[in-house]
């Protein structure tokens, strides 16, 4: 397995995606951001099948494992160092510092957007004219978090919600 070998890293997922190591900000491609945000947000070890085929969905699986193994690849070693991998199993390293606790604590909601021209977008829900229940495809708690990232990368789900578990 390998591991983390000096300065601890912090993953920002909350307000865009870094890796910080020391006091220097860590360039990744989004392939490699994809798989630590996964990592970061499984409670567990995951197998590498498993998270091929959660983040390439649409693809063979041959061909999930190959992006896997290149996103893995190209990385650069700060990425790699902070994953701990025994062959099947890859997981992020218990001293890697992650800021989604503070979704929980903070008890913050999340609402994703893709930029584009508010105002417009704006007028027309004040006027209900967009159903935006109907985008949304399914719910889930926020300790299904896992679940609920395999659903949104899934074909022909538009929209996934996560909720605060109660």
């Amino acid at each position: 397995m390998s591991g983390l070998s000096s300065a601890s890293p912090s993953l920002c997922l909350l307000g865009g995606f870094s890796l910080i190591v020391g006091d220097r900000s860590v360039a990744l491609g989004s392939s490699g951001r994809r798989v630590l945000a996964y990592l970061a947000l499984s409670d567990k070890p995951v197998t590498r099948s498993r998270l091929a085929r959660s983040l390439w969905p649409e693809q063979a699986d041959d061909r999930a494992r190959a992006n896997l193994r290149s996103a893995i690849w190209r990385m650069p070693s700060e990425g790699r160092g902070m994953m701990l991998e025994d062959g099947t199993f890859l997981s992020l390293d218990a001293a890697t510092t992650i800021d989604a606790a503070r979704i929980v604590v903070d008890e913050i909601s999340i609402i994703g957007s893709r930029c584009g021209r508010f105002k417009p977008a704006l007028d027309l829900l004040a006027k209900s004219a967009v159903d935006v229940n109907s985008l949304i495809s399914e719910q889930y708690s926020l300790s299904e978090g896992i679940q609920a990232m395999e659903r949104a990368g899934a074909r022909g789900v538009l929209k996934v919600l996560l909720r605060p578990s109660t």
